[in-house]
């Protein structure tokens, strides 16, 4: 009988195909920016802070949303990839600020530059994926940095809300194998969807 770990990682092959494979429509990043301050504008206020990840191969392109929170004021955060048991650390970022090819293949704050300010806790974060099912169970890439990154912040008092952030061909119709460090998703946004799983995200 095979572990729910293994049963991960053969789902996480066959969602990494069937990703590859879609058909991206060039204004996919435009249309997840409009979706997201159609959903969350009255979400955000002068206090609000934005963990955003740099789209890596064929995620959902999230720049569009970057330039966007940022020509309206709010707090943008990066993940960096610390190395360590908490997994990530988030900084806020602007466009001045030196960006560095990570391990993992994305671009994340180049912190040795000196420049970046301490790390920071979003109350937002918007999370990469490879699929999700119909309950709000997320399947990443495997190393755990996300899960690892949110436990620490909720065992510091901070409890952000979880965005998921896929195209609407990412979703598994039968549930995902979960393990115990797996941290569900409050809402899947997806460049012309959105689907709530939590009742302390927004309506839509």
């Amino acid at each position: 009988m095979t572990s729910n770990a293994e049963n991960k990682q053969l789902i996480r092959e066959h969602a990494k195909k069937t990703r590859a494979m879609l058909p991206l429509n060039g204004n996919d990043g435009d249309d997840l920016s409009r979706k997201f301050f159609e959903i969350f504008d009255r979400w955000l206020d002068a206090t609000s802070v934005v963990a955003v990840y740099w789209p890596l191969n064929k995620e959902c392109d999230t720049l569009p949303l970057i330039d966007d929170l940022l020509g309206k004021n709010i707090t943008v955060a990066l993940p960096h990839i610390n190395g360590t048991d908490t997994g990530l650390d988030f900084y806020a970022w602007t466009q001045d600020l030196p960006l560095i090819e990570s391990d993992f293949g994305a671009m994340h704050p180049d912190i040795a530059a000196g420049k970046y300010g301490e790390a920071i806790q979003p109350n937002i974060i918007l999370l990469p994926m490879l699929a999700y099912d119909r309950k709000g169970a997320r399947l990443g890439y495997g190393a755990g940095h996300y899960d690892r990154a949110i436990d620490a912040l909720k065992a510091e008092g901070t409890d952000p809300l979880l965005v998921g952030i896929a195209y609407m061909e990412q979703i598994c119709l039968y549930p995902l194998p979960a393990e115990d460090h797996d941290q569900p998703l409050d809402c899947v946004l997806n460049p012309n969807g959105y689907t709530r799983f939590s009742p302390r995200a927004p309506m839509g």
